[in-house]
């Protein structure tokens, strides 16, 4: 090739250089693309996939095993995660959970970590969390009520007490008979008292008093038997509780169900 076919040469490939920079440059007046806004956390409750990043990883050795849960945030809002973790090796389950508060991205903070402890190198871990932003200004529950606005502290106070006393009522037993058993110089003997005799003899206290003032007292003898294949405490027989061989008389409980008498 001549020098003069080489300068022509030259002189296109730069020329398809430049109309190619000039295609690709933007128009005069026209402003570059912006850049992605950072993700924002969803409202409530949730895991916050859009923010937290979570990096798992079984560490430790010997004796000392532990699941580390890392987290991180890419959101500008800081997070509260709670955290449960539950393991299953052939040492047996092991249960965790935590608390972790996510600095905002700008921050530059480092991940934070919650190590669960664990019985044993292999098995299976499963981690699950429930996230939200976290102002310390505000007072939010974890979990919001069902109508998705969270409730007050006197409403989650009064939920509770409401769960006590439905608690109360099925830890209750079947039937308003109560026990006593009175120790004699021979033997104990367990009787039951129904709602009427507790209010002629208030309690265990009163019982006494009666014994002893009357000399004798007639009351249901009860025992544990058998109805429909279930363990109950039943109705026996009425007995005579005598003065002179009554030592004491002290409430009496028992995990079954007690049955009325007549």
């Amino acid at each position: 090739m001549t020098k003069a076919r080489y300068v022509v040469a030259a002189a296109l490939m730069l020329g398809g250089c430049f109309a190619a920079a000039a295609q690709n440059a933007p128009d005069a007046g026209q402003t570059p693309p912006k850049a992605e806004p950072p993700p924002v956390a969803d409202k409530g409750t949730t895991s916050q996939l859009k923010c937290v990043v979570e990096n798992n990883e079984h560490m430790g050795e010997g004796n000392r095993q532990f699941f580390r849960i890392a987290m991180s945030n890419n959101c500008e809002q800081r997070i509260k995660c709670q955290i449960f973790a539950a393991s299953y090796s052939s040492k047996g389950p092991s249960l965790g959970r935590a608390t972790l508060v996510l600095a905002p991205k700008s921050k530059g903070a480092p991940a934070q970590t919650y190590d669960f402890k664990v019985k044993g190198a292999g098995g299976m871990t499963s981690t699950s969390r429930e996230c939200r932003v976290f102002d310390n200004s505000v007072s939010q529950p974890l979990h919001p009520s069902s109508s998705g606005v969270p409730m007050t502290k006197a409403q989650r106070l009064a939920g509770l007490a409401l769960c006590a006393a439905f608690l109360a009522l099925a830890a209750a037993p079947a039937s308003a008979e109560t026990l006593f058993k009175i120790v004699t110089v021979k033997d104990d003997i367990t009787v039951g008292l129904n709602d009427a005799e507790m209010k002629e003899f208030g309690d265990a206290g009163g019982i006494a008093k009666a014994i002893a003032a009357k000399g004798s007292l007639t009351l249901w003898q009860y025992a544990v038997t058998k109805k429909d294949g279930d363990s109950v405490v039943a109705p026996r027989a009425k007995i005579g509780v005598l003065a002179n061989t009554s030592l004491r008389v002290e409430p009496y409980k028992q995990p079954f169900k007690v049955l009325p008498h007549e």
